[in-house]
């Protein structure tokens, strides 16, 4: 790996643990926020589908927090609702569960392959407002910009295999999802504004 690759990675842990030292209440707080309503919402089918805008509405309220920019502890859970917002997260959501769970199913490495490559699809819909099929397309040519790719899998290898090894002991599960939620979140949100404002990452900007 290059030392730039290895200057960006250090950049992503570091701002992702910056962001949740400088701001734990509003992290925290939207975070519980976040495993709540999603819990309660899982429970009813009129709920699971309010889920994508919940989802879309904290990675925002993530991105808001990486950039410094205010916001009230809570207003995700309204935003990812507003202006029918919710009908593309909606789309987003399916289509994602639907291409993972077929490439899963199919063979192991397409549902991984297409996990890496469509990293960044909940970050360009809420940040670039992009379209369902525009926010997949853009995610995977970012992903595959440079050396984005080796980036992001290094990332994801790295933080399924703390997650396997903390969910062993289950007392410990529930507080690593509090924990690992919004830091990996922070950390992806991080690699997505290093890849578009590097000089050869351009992908997507025009969309702004």
């Amino acid at each position: 790996m290059s030392s730039s690759s290895d200057e960006v990675l250090k950049v992503a842990f570091r701002q992702a643990y910056t962001v949740c030292r400088d701001k734990p209440f509003l992290i925290f707080a939207n975070t519980l926020l976040f495993l709540v309503a999603t819990i309660v919402c899982a429970v009813s089918v009129v709920g699971i589908f309010a889920i994508p805008a919940i989802v879309g509405g904290y990675v925002e309220s993530m991105l808001r927090a990486l950039r410094g920019q205010d916001q009230a502890t809570g207003r995700f859970i309204s935003a990812g609702f507003a202006n029918g917002r919710w009908r593309q997260l909606l789309g987003i959501w399916v289509l994602y569960v639907i291409g993972t769970l077929c490439g899963f199913i199919l063979l192991v490495i397409p549902g991984l392959y297409l996990s890496i490559v469509w990293t960044f699809v909940w970050i360009y819909a809420v940040d670039k407002k992009t379209g369902v099929i525009e926010s997949f397309s853009l995610s995977r040519k970012l992903v595959h910009t440079d050396s984005n790719f080796s980036l992001v899998t290094l990332v994801m290898i790295f933080s399924i295999i703390v997650s396997l090894a903390v969910t062993r002991f289950r007392p410990l599960t529930l507080i690593w999802a509090f924990l690992a939620t919004p830091y990996f979140t922070l950390l992806t949100c991080s690699l997505y504004e290093q890849f578009l404002a590097s000089p050869t990452r351009l992908i997507g900007k025009s969309s702004s």
